[in-house]
Order: C-alpha cells, then structure tokens, then sequence
C-alpha cells in the first residue's frame, strides 16, 4: 500500500508528541511510504526553533532514508493556488498525492483534505482498517 505522510505526520514521529505511537507504527507499516520535500522544510523549520537542529536532522535524515521523497512541481503548486481546497499547503500536498498515486494521505486534519482527491485517513482509523483487512 502506498500512503502518503502530511507534514503533521512528520512532526509527530520527529518531536515525539503525544501520538507519535500510531504515526510511527503507520511508518512501520507501510510498503510504499512517501513525504513531500515541503513537508521536509516545513519540519526543519517548525522543529528547530524547539530542539537542536543536528537531532531534527539526524532523524529527519532517518525518516528520507526510509520514505521516498516526492518533489513538488509547479502544478502542485498552481493545483494549490485554485482554490480547489481551502488550505494552501494541504491542497499542494493532495495534489503531490494524487500525481504519485497514492492510496492514502496519513495525516492528523482529515477535516483540511475533504476536498482532496486522495482520501485522507487519520493513524488511528488506519490502524483499525489494518488490522480488520489483516484480522
């Protein structure tokens, strides 16, 4: 299965806030998994501001060895300038989604991506599916 990790995501798994557990067992996982290089400055930037940012590094370093790491092109961008979906970011993420073909969009604000054209799961509702399709 391939899943798509919104920035969200990232941060979780990076910082260790509370919910990192099903974010990372999500990673775990997960065939195919892919992050876009926004979502990678995007955590760069969020997360040294509060920590060190040779960790965030290491582990962001960590987390690209493991995802691929989907470039985002101009009609990613032009897709998030439509007005397609009311978050900028969140429309170039799905736009990034749907050009790798994704099954999923793993993401905490499954509320920002209803207009997306990949779903959009939360870890946890994830997790229940897994293990009903596995069960």
């Amino acid at each position: 299965m391939k899943l798509f990790f919104d920035t969200n995501i990232i941060v979780d798994i990076v910082s260790k806030r509370s919910g990192y557990e099903e974010s990372f067992k999500v990673l775990e996982l997960t065939d195919t998994g892919y992050v876009s290089t926004i979502s990678i400055t995007d955590v760069m930037y969020i997360l040294r501001k509060y920590n060190e940012q040779n960790k965030v590094s290491d582990i962001l370093q960590k987390l690209i060895s493991i995802l691929t790491v989907a470039v985002v092109t101009q009609d990613d961008l032009m897709y998030g300038f439509s007005g397609a979906m009311n978050d900028f970011e969140d429309a170039v993420q799905s736009s990034c989604a749907k050009r790798i073909g994704v099954d999923y969009i793993i993401t905490r604000n499954v509320k920002d991506f209803t207009a997306s054209p990949v779903p959009a799961i939360t870890p946890d509702k994830f997790l229940e599916r897994w293990e009903d399709e596995e069960g």
